[in-house]
């Protein structure tokens, strides 16, 4: 494999995301929830994204500290957007999903981000708007693919 083309990939993906995180994935926010801040808001859309997890599942997703992880789930849980189910088999794992108004929150978000991303788009001609898409399309998948090749081989060892 050659090394400078891997060295340049990972150079695009770091310049990348800070730039995806500003333009879009903040956009998903809620600033008129006063109440929910960005951190708040990164672990509902986690339990979003996965249907229900944990603590520690969201302290690594999230690069944040289990006390921290653990502080920022209890404050949600009191404010009613998050509830927490002990699991059935293992009584030591807490299992953390949306309650009805976390979920409201976190859909109303992504409607309103959907609203926004459009009206960014929206400046583009139809050519760079399909050669947007298809790149997205083929980053995706070229993501799965190294991603299920990768847990493949760690499967044979």
């Amino acid at each position: 494999m050659n090394e400078q083309l891997i060295n340049k990939l990972i150079s695009n993906i770091v310049h990348f995301y800070p730039l995806f995180q500003k333009e879009f994935l903040d956009l998903r926010i809620d600033n008129n929830v006063k109440e929910i801040s960005p951190l708040l808001f990164r672990i509902l859309d986690e339990i979003h994204i996965e249907g229900n997890t944990t603590v520690s599942t969201l302290s690594k997703r999230l690069s944040i500290s289990m006390p921290n992880t653990s502080r920022s789930v209890n404050t949600l849980i009191k404010l009613g957007y998050v509830d927490k189910r002990q699991d059935e088999v293992d009584k030591r794992i807490i299992h953390l999903y949306l309650t009805m108004k976390g979920l409201d929150l976190v859909e109303n978000s992504i409607l309103e981000a959907e609203k926004k991303i459009f009206t960014k788009f929206n400046v583009l001609d139809e050519k760079e708007i399909k050669e947007l898409s298809d790149s997205f399309y083929l980053i995706r998948n070229l993501l799965i693919k190294a991603r299920d090749l990768n847990e493949n081989s760690k499967g044979g060892l």
